[in-house]
């Protein structure tokens, strides 16, 4: 209805700007950097990404716990995003723990000079898995808004990084550096959003001065089981879980740029890079359609519809962006990263139809996931070692081979998810 239609609008607002922003960092540095350094960072950045995996498990656990409840539920919500936030913090610290004890192999396979750069992928772990874990509350409750200025506040810290990098004349270890200080300022500014948010949804007082009777949250049956499971060790738990099938969607969707640094020279790595923004925008684009729908898809009287409408609006959107990658690829490329990639021109389509097999994929992961199941994530997984296997063996010796190799896999990932998904829907059906 009109409230759907009108809070996907604010959200692709917020999602897209904070994308278009992100993006945006890249074809700063791409001015700025010599291509070895850029594939350096486009590398650790994909890192991160991997990174993120944990925090956006916790996302989908908020968000799953919160849907449920009534606005009048106020104690329940707080319980949840009090537990929410200090699993964050546990789930970050330990992230970035593990992440500083392989720093040093990490370094030597990405070709970096020193261990520095890979320190700021380190101090953004703890900021980012709260930002996530707020946005998953928000996302919960519905405030689509304030998810959008979250994500658009994300944008912004990535871009200005970048800025700050230029302005400074930092090399690779630099831009870390102010990467990482760009997470923990959207990280104070989303825990705002939440306690602006909190507070917007609580009791309202009468002209008399009292508080309205409301329904004792504790006593309520669904709210009850809610606020039971949501323990911090619960909390960790399932978001550990929720965290298996996204680690293989952000592995599958960061393998190549890692595999092309790997296998390619620095130049060409450095070409991939830029190539590898259609790839990501197209990817993170439409990525606010299952955002939008997650709440839907998690109760059972909406979830075929929410799961029908987020996937066309997914590839409806994906089509557009192929299209005009096909026909407008080398100014494009040239735009992005300059006259010395326009090159790339002719395979910008195919960089782009990857991204958004990426999306469709991700819609079908939240699909999964809100139904309680996990067939599609360990389907991601056998297409991330189907993508490894294919550049390592054959698909490695060239930018377009690498993307190719990428683009089978993805294929055959999007065919099988959805027959997955729809397999779970009739046995669901069925009971």
């Amino acid at each position: 209805g009109y409230r759907v239609k009108r809070a996907g609008s604010v959200l692709f607002m917020g999602s897209m700007g904070g994308s278009l922003l992100a993006y945006l960092f890249f074809v700063i540095l791409a001015r700025a950097l010599q291509p070895g350094g850029l594939g350096a960072v486009g590398a650790l950045v994909n890192v991160f990404a991997i990174t993120m995996v944990p925090g956006l498990g916790l996302q989908l656990v908020a968000a799953r716990r919160i849907a449920p409840l009534a606005d009048d539920e106020h104690a329940v919500r707080r319980h949840v995003a009090r537990t929410t936030v200090f699993a964050a913090l546990l789930v970050g610290a330990v992230v970035a723990v593990v992440l500083a004890g392989v720093s040093a192999p990490l370094a030597d396979a990405l070709h970096l000079d020193s261990l520095a750069p890979v320190l700021g992928v380190v101090g953004s772990a703890v900021p980012m898995t709260v930002t996530y874990a707020v946005i998953g509350l928000l996302q919960g409750q519905e405030r689509f808004a304030r998810v959008g200025a979250a994500y658009l506040g994300i944008g912004v810290a990535r871009a200005g990084s970048a800025v700050l990098a230029v302005v400074t004349s930092s090399g690779p270890t630099g831009v870390m550096a102010w990467f990482a200080a760009g997470w923990f300022a959207i990280a104070l500014a989303s825990l705002g959003l939440l306690r602006t948010a909190d507070g917007a949804s609580a009791p309202t007082h009468d002209s008399a001065g009292t508080t309205p009777e409301v329904n004792d949250p504790w006593s309520t049956p669904g709210a009850a089981v809610i606020a039971a499971d949501a323990g911090l060790t619960k909390t960790i738990r399932a978001g550990l879980v929720a965290a298996v099938p996204m680690s293989g969607l952000l592995i599958l969707t960061s393998m190549d740029l890692l595999l092309a640094r790997h296998f390619l020279s620095r130049a060409d790595s450095g070409a991939y890079t830029v190539g590898a923004l259609f790839e990501k925008v197209a990817f993170w684009g439409p990525s606010f359609i299952a955002t939008l729908y997650y709440p839907a898809m998690s109760r059972p009287s909406d979830r075929r519809n929410a799961i029908r409408r987020a996937l066309t609006v997914t590839i409806a959107i994906g089509a557009v962006g192929i299209a005009l990658a096909a026909f407008l690829g080398t100014p494009l490329v040239t735009l992005v990263g300059g006259s010395e990639f326009s090159w790339l021109g002719p395979t910008a389509w195919i960089f782009t139809a990857v991204g958004v097999g990426f999306a469709v994929a991700q819609v079908l992961v939240y699909a999964d996931l809100a139904g309680g199941h996990h067939g599609v994530g360990y389907a991601v997984w056998l297409a991330a070692a189907t993508a490894a296997a294919l550049v390592w063996t054959t698909g490695h010796h060239s930018t377009t081979a690498v993307i190719t190799s990428m683009g089978l896999a993805v294929a055959g990932l999007v065919l099988l998810a959805l027959v997955i998904v729809r397999w779970s829907a009739r046995s669901r059906s069925t009971l």
